[in-house]
């Protein structure tokens, strides 16, 4: 049983990034830049959060300026390849988004920094499995696990686990993807951090619809909606969004999956992160929305809008560009 991670200081970003409250840290940083310089540690911060939040365009321009930064530290530099290698990937620049990840972990290695490493190559693995496909994965996997192992740390341990139940689901072996499960939800006991928790329960809801309990992973998602919105996560707030597209659709609930789809375009204009594979994901939910519906016309100009998309970034050979395909058929 996981427990409520503790309230951070109001007025400490570092604490409520680590905490998992994204949103929160970043309007702390953006009503302090609009008073003051923010300091090279602040403006990396930043830049970490506006990757978070969504603001992955912002992210990638103000990564890209801080690197030319003379004097960064080994950490901050694996910080801002970090932030830099999710962001190419999310815009579908996926080989972009693997030479940063390659740069951070080898400036990581380089200085001994391990955990460091280690926490670039999850990601860059979690990337792998959600924007190019889980085939793409499977051979770091035992790699990775003696790094996770070395590494001690218990975020980096559960991440590891949560993304081994992506990779399993996706392959179709539920039952193992249910045993990592089981072992995320215990190290989250170990983990102050409200945002991995929410992934965690999101991860749970989208394996128990891949089961086909749809009503069961309906009520995992609906509870989890406060908590998505607490973080300010962009991949939390993605998730929620299309996984309770498809499970309305499901239900022919139409109106409140066309809602649910909507409002998660428009945040993602308003926060600037629009284009690429989270608009693809929303735009071929509601493709399907359209199609269960029997409305064809719709449908067929939605698809015109995911190919235009898909055009723009490498995303046509991802995974959901995979999924677009399955949904035109």
């Amino acid at each position: 049983m996981s427990r409520h991670p503790s309230a951070p200081h109001p007025a400490d970003p570092h604490s409520l990034y680590a905490s998992g409250f994204y949103g929160r840290a970043l309007n702390i940083l953006e009503k302090s830049s609009a008073q003051r310089a923010l300091s090279v540690e602040e403006k990396v911060l930043r830049t970490q959060l506006l990757e978070r939040t969504g603001a992955v365009k912002k992210a990638i321009l103000a990564g890209q300026e801080l690197l030319k930064e003379r004097g960064l530290t080994v950490t901050d530099g694996c910080k801002l390849r970090h932030a830099l290698g999710h962001s190419y990937f999310v815009i579908g620049r996926h080989g972009l988004g693997t030479e940063e990840y390659e740069h951070g972990i080898r400036l990581a290695e380089t200085h001994g920094a391990h955990v460091a490493a280690c926490n670039l190559r999850i990601s860059m693995f979690r990337d792998r499995i959600r924007w190019i496909g889980p085939y793409h994965a499977t051979s770091e996997v035992n790699q990775l696990r003696r790094q996770v192992h070395r590494a001690a740390d218990p975020v980096l341990s559960t991440k590891f686990q949560m993304y081994l139940v992506e990779l399993a689901a996706k392959l179709g072996l539920f039952r193992k993807a249910r045993r990592h499960l089981s072992i995320a939800q215990e190290l989250l006991a170990t983990v102050d951090d409200h945002a991995l928790m929410v992934n965690v329960g999101l991860t749970e809801a989208a394996l128990t619809a891949q089961q086909g309990d749809l009503g069961r992973a309906l009520e995992l998602s609906l509870k989890l909606v406060d908590s998505v919105n607490r973080t300010g996560d962009a991949s939390a707030s993605l998730a929620i969004a299309t996984n309770l597209g498809h499970l309305l659709i499901a239900q022919t609930r139409h109106s409140d999956a066309l809602r649910w789809l909507h409002e998660e375009l428009e945040a993602q204009r308003h926060r600037g992160g629009h284009g690429g594979g989270p608009e693809v994901a929303l735009r071929d939910t509601l493709m399907l929305l359209h199609v269960s519906r029997g409305d064809l016309d719709e449908a067929n100009s939605e698809a015109a809008r995911i190919q235009s998309l898909l055009r723009d970034s490498h995303d046509s050979i991802s995974f959901y560009g995979l999924w677009h395909v399955v949904t035109r058929v």
